[in-house]
């Protein structure tokens, strides 16, 4: 698959019925951000927590072009478990597929991880720290909890120092 198969099935992403293709301004964006995340664990194996997944993008390419094994976690004000569909164009750029997408449901801040301690290989926390209002330090204390001893953490943030980010302040 070619980042520009990936990028074209990015910018026609639909989670749950939305309307094809309004992430796109997003993935143009975002891409090269989703592309590098990925190489960071491209070559990782093992159990691995994707905290904030919706809508998916990083999932993608995490189930598709890694051997990790996933475990997707969101919050939208309920907690639980949800299931969610994204439809996107596959590889042939022709045909719509639709995948299910399972998440826990938590708060990140206010709620207690439900996994065990030293579950996963790797957690990815991508774009997600920047929207911490409480307490960021006690999501990251959440975070080793379940990280095994010598496991991965990949965090990302947008870069505020961007031009079109410094300009628009």
């Amino acid at each position: 698959t070619s980042v520009a198969q990936i990028e074209e099935s990015f910018r026609s992403w639909s989670v749950n019925g939305e309307p094809e293709g309004h992430l796109s301004g997003y993935v143009s964006e975002a891409i090269s951000r989703f592309l590098h995340t990925w190489g960071l664990v491209r070559d990782e194996s093992g159990s691995c927590l994707e905290l904030g997944s919706n809508p998916y993008f990083m999932t993608h390419l995490l189930e598709h072009h890694t051997g990790l094994e996933l475990t997707l976690a969101n919050f939208f004000g309920s907690r639980g478990e949800t299931v969610e569909t994204v439809s996107y164009l596959g590889p042939d750029g022709a045909s719509r597929r639709d995948t299910e997408r399972r998440s826990q449901l938590f708060n990140l801040e206010e709620d207690e991880f439900p996994f065990e301690a030293d579950s996963f290989d790797v957690v990815v926390f991508c774009e997600i720290l920047e929207h911490l209002l409480m307490d960021p330090v006690g999501v990251l204390r959440k975070i080793h909890r379940v990280l095994r001893p010598g496991g991965l953490l990949v965090l990302t943030t947008p870069n505020v120092l961007r031009i079109e980010n410094v300009l628009g302040l």
